[in-house]
């Protein structure tokens, strides 16, 4: 992946780029931050803007206890927009398959199964927690 300062960001001086040429159908990517959340009442969301010309699924990755081996979850499959698209994804079901184990990863993979280059923008990328409400 590439970071781009531009004015195409969505906002403030830039964004990361990830493309996916013809000629290859699934383009793994992943935040490199490992994230830490240690209340396993909150509700966690990863906040974002995104603008891409393909599919792309996000991934959450953690392991189901301490000291075991990581899996990789899927969260959600987000489709193509031709302008910046603000989302929040809710992370908690995720989360809860990790047994709510505090340190986890997000990735991602640039799904491409027609063979049509394209682009992935990110923008803006945040972990939010909030007071459960039970």
């Amino acid at each position: 992946w590439h970071k781009y300062a531009s004015a195409e960001a969505c906002t403030g001086m830039g964004y990361i780029s990830v493309h996916d040429p013809d000629s290859v159908t699934n383009v793994p990517f992943s935040i490199k931050t490992d994230f830490y959340v240690a209340d396993p009442t909150r509700a966690l969301y990863l906040e974002l803007d995104t603008r891409s010309d393909i599919r792309f699924e996000v991934y959450m990755e953690s392991a189901y206890t301490s000291g075991g081996a990581t899996d990789k979850q899927r969260v959600m499959v987000v489709n193509p927009t031709d302008h910046w698209q603000h989302m929040y994804i809710n992370l908690g079901r995720p989360w809860s398959w990790f047994n709510h184990h505090p340190a986890f990863k997000l990735s991602f993979a640039a799904l491409n199964p027609y063979g049509e280059e394209g682009d992935i923008r990110l923008d803006n990328v945040k972990i939010l927690t909030t007071a459960s409400v039970l």
